[in-house]
């Protein structure tokens, strides 16, 4: 009796009883077992066959080859939160024998920070490897970018200056709508900074840090002394 494996896998094979020359009519138990990671696929040679174990009756020669075959797991990636961005593997592809090594990649839009990878595996690097012995699902988590927005007041006059939505922080993309309102005797001029207009209202979209200063001037003319020269006797 020859036994021999064969295969991408791992594994053994082993008979009961043992040895290798057995009398006419032994009848002998052959088993495959796989490593773990692998899985026996069937028998070929004299005997083509899955059974496992296969029992012999040994009326002739026999050769028999197991074949093991590494298994296969599924890589599946997500992307989450109210970010943007993408996820790459690399080797490409969703199956892999076990034992591969697959780099995952995250790259972040440019309105998004990477926050973060979780499942099966949890790392706040955007590059991770991940070993294929079982199947995985990782998500890339993705945050919109915040940014400051920086409201001042200049001039001679004085006025409030409004933001709808009210804060200093803002997601990217978001517009935030700005009202300038003169005091009495004062008058709005304009806008300077990251905006200029003279209009009164305007619509700020959120996709860098901002900073918009509000011009009032007073509406009172200047005054002026009035100088009256001093005449000296004789």
């Amino acid at each position: 009796l020859t036994l021999a494996t064969a295969g991408n896998g791992a594994g053994s094979v082993a008979n009961d009883p043992t040895g290798t020359l057995f009398d006419h009519g032994t009848v002998v138990t052959v088993t495959a077992t796989a490593d773990f990671g692998s899985a026996f696929t069937g028998w070929s040679g004299d005997i083509v066959t899955t059974t496992n174990p296969l029992v012999l009756t040994m009326d002739e020669a026999q050769s028999l080859t197991a074949t093991f075959t590494l298994n296969q797991y599924e890589l599946t990636l997500a992307t989450a939160g109210n970010g943007a961005g993408s996820v790459a593997n690399d080797p490409t592809g969703t199956l892999f024998d076990h034992g591969t090594m697959v780099t995952v990649t995250a790259t972040a839009d440019p309105s998004s920070t990477f926050m973060g990878w979780s499942g099966s595996i949890t790392s706040t690097n955007p590059i991770v490897v991940v070993t294929m012995d079982q199947a995985k699902t990782i998500t890339a988590t993705f945050a919109l970018n915040q940014y400051e927005l920086t409201v001042t007041t200049a001039g001679t006059g004085s006025g409030t200056v409004v933001g709808d939505p009210v804060g200093a922080l803002f997601e990217h993309g978001t517009v935030v709508m700005l009202t300038a309102t003169a005091d009495p005797g004062s008058s709005f001029t304009g806008w300077s900074g990251s905006i200029t207009s003279t209009a009164t209202t305007i619509m700020v979209t959120m996709d860098e840090a901002k900073s918009i200063t509000a011009t009032f001037v007073s509406d009172t003319p200047p005054s002026y002394g009035i100088f009256f020269p001093m005449v000296m006797g004789p």
